[in-house]
């Protein structure tokens, strides 16, 4: 029986799936290609646009913003341009339908990329002990998605220093109770019920009362 992650994990890679299917792969690909690229120019070149800035900003922050931002939108136009060039292509050779077939499998694979992320996550927390994860039917199809993914990240956040250059502390993950929060709204709402019905049983009763005093 599904659970709510299951549903969840159903939501996003059917969303995904269709998203894949209305762009296209060749326009999905694309796009995906063009960000990447937009934020490995901007990081990698952004030092040598600096200079171009100076006449324009004095502070230092402001020139490497401006520099990176220029970049990056620079690139994501291009991958624009390019888009539209190639997509035109493929519509006149008459590839359109198995452009939009290959969308949905471009679509599947970021959807299980998207809930694999989603589920290292929740690896940090308590989730893994609730029931609604234990009961789950497709959480454990992910696995593989989850191990690879975790191949890609710091074993703490604080080795993210060594990526980034910054000094960032180690710090651990709350656990979240998610039952006891759970039934801590479940008694809230019965709470909320109860006394809306005690009211409604309430007012019928004083109805009923007052409609016997005005027949007599």
């Amino acid at each position: 029986m599904f659970t709510l992650a299951d549903y969840i994990i159903i939501f996003i890679l059917g969303a995904s799936v269709l998203i894949g299917l209305m762009r296209g792969f060749v326009k999905e690909a694309l796009s995906l290609t063009t960000w990447i690229l937009a934020f490995v120019a901007a990081f990698k070149y952004n030092n040598a646009f600096v200079g171009y800035f100076s006449h324009y900003f004095q502070t230092p922050s402001l020139q490497i913003a401006a520099s990176f931002t220029c970049i990056f939108i620079g690139v994501l136009l291009v991958g624009a341009i390019v888009g539209l060039l190639v997509r035109s292509i493929i519509t006149q050779i008459g590839l359109g339908g198995i452009d939009h077939i290959l969308g949905i499998a471009f679509g599947f694979a970021r959807g299980s990329l998207i809930v694999g992320a989603l589920l290292l996550l929740c690896t940090m927390t308590s989730f893994p002990e609730s029931p609604w994860w234990k009961q789950s039917v497709l959480i454990p199809h992910f696995s593989g998605v989850v191990t690879w993914l975790r191949g890609y990240i710091p074993k703490n956040i604080g080795d993210l220093g060594s990526v980034t250059g910054i000094s960032i502390p180690n710090v651990s993950m709350p656990n979240i109770n998610v039952d006891s929060i759970t039934n801590s709204v479940t008694s809230t709402i019965k709470s909320q019920v109860g006394n809306i019905m005690g009211g409604v049983s309430g007012g019928q009763s004083q109805g009923t009362s007052l409609g016997g005093l005005f027949s007599k």
